[in-house]
């Protein structure tokens, strides 16, 4: 170790136990080997880099860090883990996180303060932590684990499991499957990061690696390097399991490469196969792993995960993802013979907190911060994405607003760092190369005009978009970064210079990598290989029009999100204003989720007993339908809805006189306190208490009856007005529909308890208990709210309506309706019911969750 190094790590601790000053300790320092002092010039150069060594220590041993939320099942779970780190508290016997958290250091420390860097490596200590106590001692005979790590999108769940796999490497696991996306583009970002953090292979001076161990039992066997897994006849599981080493997998989560690796793991003998510790880490657990197939059939992609973790006596299945909403609603009750239990994650789900200086849906779309970020595309150019490059078009707007934000970057000495540039558009391939052509054309022609002899015009319709946008925005969220045009106009053309145009996509040829070109300077044309995983360094424009149905695969193309200390106010993201009106949504999606993992959390809940509910939509689809698995409809929204008895207990007397009876007696508790308001043989009284309300409707019966579901309107009249802060529903208005004159038929005027009445009449459909309409279009309208849309209402109005036993249709109605009760019936005057809901805050859409077990 170098002379300067030792003397720098003996006199941070020295500082540290308060031993003498700084200057002191310079002074006084021998070199344990040599028994030399320090020079003058070793004095002055290690001097700055002490203090920032022991600032990153400081805030490695005090600062605090947010613990996940962690939903665990104990049973059959033994703890370990804290009493081995307590037994292996060496760098020999925790070399590979050791190894790790060095580079870490050494990486952050280069690009953010010591204290900075102390808290995030802090941070990812802690939580990959959390997740290796959960896995089982790989020194037991069996064990089987499953469990989910729930990340943000771009937030460093890579970062997460890499440290999970150094540690479960260090405490015995010897066989790591890394399954990291569909497309090549992560898998070679995966395996990139993987070698540079892990393994060290294969060293080049141009990319920074940890150093390759140089103990042989610690250097890891890659099984994938360049390339996805090949069937390695020269190397065979039995073998390499003798070495003790390491082994590592990086692979794509396709069926054919898939089934190379499970022939060259069955190889090996079983009695081998049984004393090694498997580990999988599922990156995007949520895409492709859980079981889509129909007919009884399992999904291909699923079977072979499944397959592989049987092979295996001692195996831990950990998924991670930003999207969690297949995952959680895998169904826990699967089970096969062959295929053993689903993926669901039984033993543990962690839920990451949100790191310090991330940016995500919230902080971009929500709280009143798009008007910051969000420039929206029209409707027009979403139509025509591949042709408009006109001079008003917010593609070209979103080109120059690249521009300025790098040359604003320039300015900021970020030079040297990455700087991109998204456009996601459509997934055809033709359309990304359409849209390359389009933009190289751009920039070249940019480029022409500013080194023109005229360059003015250009310059002025950057110096306009840097007036009207950037300027504003800045000023209001960091106004000490605020400069004139004139000092970032120097840079815009040689950003231009740098700027590099790639197509991805399965068809081009083009790769990004950021660790070949650490300062890459690219604007990313791409559809699916940008959707899923990929790392976007430094992004700070994106073009996104693409339409999607469904929350993870919407979320997942949001690029934008991650971190951007530095130039946060200089981040665009241009896209239609549906699009941003779904990320909106999406923000609150996510935030109920994560919320109510902590409260899960915090009730000591187990994995079988979640029922994470995820609020539905009214236009996008929680996820792909294949894949809702065991989701059902736990907390129905009736927000803006009509709830109505239409179908009535006919065939029973005896119910039809109770619930007669309950309405009496509703009608005259409000009677007692209420004056009813009578126009046109209605009646109407307002501000009644929502507790009278729920009592009455649990007082009717009307069970069994399809339409009106009164345990779940109760469950949703109860819920939001007492759980929210901004309560609804606690004030009602009801309403008694009645008929203006007598009829010829008998129909005449009664006393409905207190109330003079003339009941309505209804006839219902033929051979059925359902009537034709029970609500007419003015009853809706019946406690005086107008215009066209009876539930933009402040009150719910609550309708009951007082059947004429002896309803029968209208005669132009004779083929498809009958009298309300035939001949042979006992008759009886009907209650029926309706409730006009208003549109609601709190609860405007449904709730989906997976039933589960009892937490008796």
């Amino acid at each position: 170790m170098d002379r300067l190094i030792i003397a720098i790590s003996v006199i941070v601790r020295q500082l540290q136990r308060g031993i003498g000053t700084l200057e002191e300790l310079l002074d006084r320092y021998v070199d344990p080997v040599d028994a030399d002092a320090l020079t003058e010039e070793e004095k002055e150069e290690i001097a700055p880099q002490i203090l920032r060594k022991r600032e990153f220590e400081d805030a490695r041993r005090f600062s605090e860090t947010e613990d996940p939320a962690l939903i665990v099942d104990p049973e059959g779970h033994e703890e370990w883990f804290g009493n081995w780190l307590l037994e292996n508290n060496s760098e020999t016997k925790r070399y590979h996180w050791n190894r790790l958290e060095k580079f870490l250091e050494k990486k952050f420390t280069q690009k953010m303060s010591p204290k900075q860097a102390g808290e995030i490596i802090n941070s990812i200590d802690n939580a990959s932590n959390k997740v290796v106590e959960r896995l089982e001692n790989p020194t037991r005979a069996s064990f089987t684990t499953k469990g989910l790590v729930i990340g943000h999108v771009q937030s460093g769940k890579t970062a997460n499991f890499t440290a999970v796999i150094a540690k479960a490497v260090d405490a015995g696991y010897r066989f790591i499957i890394v399954f990291a996306g569909l497309h090549n583009n992560l898998r070679s970002q995966t395996q990139l990061r993987l070698d540079s953090e892990l393994t060290g292979e294969p060293f080049t001076e141009d990319v920074e690696h940890v150093e390759i161990p140089q103990l042989a039992n610690r250097q890891w066997v890659r099984l994938t390097d360049e390339g996805d897994f090949t069937d390695r006849t020269t190397l065979r599981l039995d073998t390499l399991a003798q070495s003790g080493r390491p082994i590592l997998v990086v692979m794509k989560k396709k069926p054919q490469i898939m089934r190379k690796l499970l022939r060259w793991i069955k190889k090996a003998p079983e009695e081998v196969r049984r004393t090694i510790p498997l580990l999988v880490i599922d990156d995007e657990a949520d895409q492709a792993s859980t079981d889509t197939g129909r007919n009884g059939k399992t999904s291909p992609t699923n079977a072979h995960i499944r397959l592989i973790l049987r092979y295996f006596t001692k195996h831990a299945y950990v998924g991670y993802t930003a999207t969690p909403f297949a995952n959680l609603l895998i169904n826990m009750k699967t089970n096969s013979e062959e295929l053993r239990r689903d993926l669901y994650p039984r033993n543990f789900i962690v839920s990451l907190p949100r790191p310090n200086d991330y940016i995500g849906a919230e902080q971009i779309f929500s709280k009143g911060q798009a008007k910051y970020f969000v420039r929206y595309v029209p409707d027009v150019e979403v139509a025509n994405f591949n042709v408009k490059k006109e001079k008003d078009s917010e593609l070209r707007k979103s080109i120059l607003s690249f521009c300025l934000s790098a040359a604003a970057r320039y300015h900021r000495n970020h030079k040297h760092k990455p700087m991109t540039m998204l456009i996601h558009t459509t997934h055809l391939q033709d359309g990304h190369s359409t849209m390359k052509e389009i933009v190289e054309d751009y920039r070249q022609e940019l480029i022409d005009k500013l080194e023109s002899q005229n360059p003015e015009t250009i310059y002025s319709e950057f110096e306009k978009l840097w007036t009207e946008d950037f300027v504003l925005t800045t000023h209001q969220l960091y106004p000490s970064r605020n400069i004139d045009f004139n000092e970032i106009k120097p840079f815009i053309l040689e950003f231009l210079n740098d700027l590099d145009i790639l197509e991805l996509n399965a068809r081009s040829t083009d790769v990004l990598d950021y660790t070949q070109k650490t300062d890459l300077k690219v604007i990313a044309i791409g559809g699916n290989t940008l959707s899923r995983g990929l790392t976007l360094e430094g992004l700070m424009t994106s073009y996104f029009i693409r339409k999607s149905n469904a929350y993870d695969t919407l979320l997942q193309m949001g690029r934008w999100f991650g971190y951007r200390e530095g130039y946060e106010d200089l981040t665009r993201v241009y896209t239609s204003k549906k699009l941003a009106g779904y990320f909106e949504d999406l923000a609150i999606v996510e935030q109920e989720i994560r919320e109510e993992l902590y409260r899960y959390d915090e009730d000591g809940v187990t994995p079988a007993q979640v029922a994470v509910k995820i609020r539905a939509h009214k236009e996008m689809k929680i996820t792909a339908p294949n894949k809702m698995g065991a989701a059902k409809t736990v907390e129905p929204t009736y927000s803006g809805k009509l709830a109505q008895t239409i179908w009535l207990p006919l065939d029973n007397p005896e119910i039809l006189r109770y619930n007669l009876a309950v309405a009496e007696e509703f009608i005259a508790e409000i009677s007692s306190a209420e004056t009813w308001i009578q126009e046109k043989g209605n009646h109407l009284v307002y501000g009644i208490h929502v507790n009278k309300i729920i009592r009455v409707l649990e007082s009717f019966d009307f069970t069994n009856q399809s339409g009106f579901d009164t345990d779940a309107i109760i469950s949703y009249i109860r819920r939001v007005s007492t759980e929210f802060q901004q309560k609804e529903l606690t004030i009602w208005n009801v309403g008694i529909p009645g008929k203006q004159n007598e009829e010829p038929l008998g129909n005449n005027k009664i006393s409905f308890n207190n109330i003079e009445m003339i009941p309505v009449t209804r006839s219902k459909r033929k051979g059925e208990s359902k009537v034709g309409v029970l609500t007419g279009d003015e009853d809706l309208f019946m406690d005086n709210y107008d215009g066209s849309d009876p539930h933009k209402r402040d009150n719910p109005l609550l309708l009951i309506y007082r059947i004429w036993k002896n309803s029968v249709p209208e005669r132009n109605k004779l083929g498809r309706l009958e009298s309300l009760f035939n001949e042979s019936q006992e008759k009886e005057d009907v209650i029926g019911l309706s409730i006009v809901f208003p549109k609601s805050r709190n609860q405007p859409e449904d709730y989906v969750a997976q039933p589960v077990e009892s937490r008796g």
